[in-house]
């Protein structure tokens, strides 16, 4: 068979190929070729400022220089900001020896872009030229350098109010110097609104409220004159530091319209949190865009039917109406219920309805209701293969798994989170809470990676809405506990100095962590510092209650300890374990009888608690309950503690030392910590009983004599102390103990003599005995000659 050939027509070049052919042409320096394709590209698009230059640069260099005039006039009649044409216009009036003219275009070119390669140059030049020749703009030129002072494009700002007396001032003073005109659609204030917005040169519509956002916006709209609509309401603000950037964004004649950063404060104050977005705010003012939904209405699907490109600028907006003051204030959650029930009975079909919906169900604690419609938005989107660049799409995935996570339902929260991260990469909150998801697992090693993953990420912005915290520090804070869970206290050190480093007012939650990390390095004032630091912020911070109460403890500052502790039962009165060191720190204040009651009730919680019952006992012995005691002792007479409890009990009673006793130093270390407490208790009676026994018993029980004459020196009781080192180093001549003891003794009494020969003779007795041999240096006497 044959092959059969068949001819068809040309196909015409498309207009990128053109542009191609044109560019290539002209690198090869056959300008007349590149003006061909350029001219045959804009035949197929005529609205192409860039492409009219291009044209106008390849005529020039063919010296054709007023078909190229021609070309950079209509360049710049499209787009009177486009520099490169200002520039190549300045190039070919010089060459027409126009030198006024091309002055006036090279200034121009410099005031659109100061540092331009060649205009500044080429402006000297020129005004060599005007001084030789004496050469004026001749009024046949005006037609072109008019095109150097284009008419600024207006911006009109629109917004609805209603008795939005306490936030309006603030909005109209922030868009002072960008807006040339102001649009107040009021919806039936009754307070001082309207005189605000008269004091402000406002055009005020009355507009009935019909429940229906989308109306009363373009209502507004209808009747602004600006080329642009710049659209707030009134509780927002033009950010100070970006809102001059907005009028030259206008002068964009194929752009129609721009998405601003929105930051949205969150909680109680603009310091407690935010979250940031992007929102279509500012467009071309043409019939054919408006607003659509009656709430959370949006004028993007209006704007992209134009055909017209939109994009993101840095231009901020600052919103205070999430602010908890202001969502109580107005009722928002039940208004913006009830009128999205009515949005999704219009329109069932549509997911942004439902998001919306499980938004507001979400803010108002309702999360079964807000999953419900998180998971049919997601249903109808995954249904209709909606396009990603839907700016709700991810935060559909992130709630649905958060929600999940809040249930610890952890499986099913990854499902959907990680297949949101996969979808939508840039999306940090996303990524945050599968880290937060791995955490709440004790899966800490494999939690890093994902906050790691958000630090990169840093300050994108996704369109619809991320915490902008989370890059800034929240990541770091999170990755500081990881590395401490998993054992690495100094790496997780690292992190949290980080963390605070960045955060502008670092919160209790990160001053916490670093004050636990602190605790764990023995750091413990500036461990304190930073509890304290936490307790400012948020006074119901459990965890900063509870580290105070034992920082507090060691540092024997007992009544702050009790206080700590008070405050966290009152957070959390389930916490019985906080009742047993709130006990001690009660008997180191000599609070017997609310030492006991907090036992008591912590013994109401956890019968078997050991610690309860041993603390309940030291109460019974020190009010002088012996019988009460006895049973307690009994029940853990395998314990040391309780069993020289038990010991002292008995001879305080008068009876005689039990066979069952534990090791000598046990029994003394227990007893000194009981006499200490009746010391701080100024039980005096029940001290007097003790120290006849230590008397009677002091022989028997190795470093009896010894240790209670050292608690009784630290509570000044020196005369009663020196008798028992006395005894000691009568019943023990080559212990050097004593001998120290009774050498600090003398030190702190005073008699320096006396103390230089106890620490000499405990020098001579163990050579090695550093602490004796550092107080002789001390107070002035050499140590004696160990050869001796």
């Amino acid at each position: 068979m044959a092959l059969k050939i068949v001819k068809t027509g040309a196909i015409a070049p498309q207009r990128d190929d053109l542009i191609q052919m044109g560019a290539q042409a002209f690198d090869q320096g056959n300008y007349e070729a590149a003006a061909t394709h350029f001219l045959a590209a804009l035949e197929q698009d005529d609205q192409d400022a860039t492409l009219f230059t291009q044209l106008g640069v390849a005529l020039l260099q063919q010296d054709k220089y007023d078909k190229a005039v021609m070309a950079l006039r209509q360049a710049l009649t499209l787009d009177p900001y486009l520099v490169d044409a200002v520039n190549t216009l300045g190039v070919t009036m010089f060459k027409l020896e126009w030198y006024a003219a091309s002055e006036v275009f090279f200034r121009r070119a410099l005031d659109l872009n100061p540092s331009h390669p060649t205009a500044r140059q080429s402006l000297v030049e020129a005004m060599r030229r005007v001084r030789e020749t004496g050469d004026v703009v001749v009024d046949d030129l005006e037609y072109l350098t008019a095109l150097t002072k284009p008419a600024e494009p207006t911006l009109s700002l629109c917004m609805i109010v209603k008795n939005e007396e306490k936030y309006l001032e603030g909005c109209l003073a922030s868009v002072q110097g960008v807006a040339d005109e102001i649009i107040v659609v009021d919806t039936g204030s009754t307070d001082g609104t309207l005189a605000i917005a008269e004091r402000f040169g406002a055009k005020v519509i009355h507009f009935p409220w019909i429940g229906d956002f989308s109306a009363a916006r373009n209502a507004g709209i209808e009747q602004a004159t600006g080329d642009w609509i710049l659209v707030l309401d009134a509780d927002e603000r033009l950010d100070e530091a970006t809102k001059h950037h907005l009028k030259p964004l206008l002068r964009e004649q194929n752009v129609i319209g721009y998405s601003l950063v929105i930051e949205n404060y969150l909680g109680q104050d603009e310091v407690e949190g935010s979250q940031m977005a992007l929102l279509f705010r500012v467009f071309q003012n043409r019939p054919d865009i408006r607003f659509e939904g009656i709430i959370h209405e949006q004028a993007g699907p209006s704007a992209g039917r134009t055909g017209l490109k939109s994009r993101n600028c840095e231009v901020k907006i600052v919103h205070y109406g999430y602010l908890r003051s202001c969502m109580d204030e107005r009722d928002k959650n039940r208004r913006n219920y009830e009128l999205l029930e009515k949005f999704r009975e219009q329109d069932p079909e549509n997911p942004y309805a439902y998001f919306q919906l499980g938004q507001t169900l979400k803010l108002m604690n309702r999360l079964e209701e807000a999953e419900t419609n998180y998971a049919r938005a997601l249903e109808l989107l995954e249904e209709r293969k909606a396009p990603t660049d839907l700016p709700y799409y991810p935060n559909v995935y992130y709630n649905l798994g958060d929600l999940s996570r809040r249930r610890k339902e952890f499986d099913r929260a990854l499902g959907y989170l990680e297949k949101g991260a996969k979808l939508f990469r840039d999306h940090v909150d996303t990524r945050f809470t599968i880290g937060l998801t791995y955490m709440d697992q004790e899966r800490w090693e494999e939690a890093i990676p994902h906050f790691e993953r958000c630090l990169e990420l840093g300050n994108v912005i996704h369109a619809g809405g991320i915490d902008p915290t989370i890059a800034l520090h929240k990541a770091l804070n999170a990755i500081a506990v990881c590395h401490t869970k998993l054992g690495d206290n100094r790496k997780g050190l690292e992190y949290i100095e980080r963390a605070i480093a960045r955060h502008p007012n670092p919160d209790a939650e990160i001053h916490t962590n670093m004050g636990i990390m602190l605790y764990q390095e023995q750091d413990f004032a500036r461990a304190l510092d930073h509890f304290v630091a936490a307790l400012e912020r948020d006074p119901e911070d459990l965890r900063a209650w509870i580290n105070m109460a034992s920082i507090c403890f060691r540092f024997g500052r007992y009544a702050d300890c009790v206080e700590a502790w008070d405050k966290a039962l009152a957070l959390d009165p389930s916490l019985s374990d906080a009742l047993i060191p709130k006990a001690e720190a009660l008997l180191k204040l000599g609070h017997l009888s609310e030492a006991q009651a907090a036992l008591e009730a912590a013994i109401d919680k956890q019968p078997e608690s050991r610690p309860a019952l041993l603390n309940l006992s030291l109460v019974h012995l020190l009010a002088g309950r012996i019988e009460t005691a006895r049973p307690i002792w009994a029940r853990f007479a395998e314990d040391a503690d309780s069993r020289a409890l038990a010991c002292l009990g008995e001879i305080v009673a008068g009876h005689a030392l039990p066979e069952n006793r534990p090791q000598d130093a046990d029994l003394v270390r227990t007893w000194r910590a009981v006499l200490d407490l009746a010391l701080r208790g100024e039980r005096e009676e029940w001290i007097q009983q003790v120290l006849a026994q230590v008397e009677r018993l002091g022989p028997s029980i190795g470093g009896l004599a010894l240790g209670i004459g050292q608690t009784l020196g630290a509570h000044r009781r020196y005369e009663q102390a020196l008798s028992l080192y006395l005894r000691a180093r009568e019943g023990s001549p080559q212990d050097p103990a004593p001998y120290v003891a009774l050498g600090d003794l003398c030190r702190v009494t005073g008699n320096v003599d006396d103390a230089r020969v106890m620490f000499a003779k405990a020098t001579e007795l163990d050579p090695r005995d550093t602490y004796a041999r550092r107080q002789l240096l001390t107070l002035g006497a050499g140590a004696p000659d160990e050869k001796r």
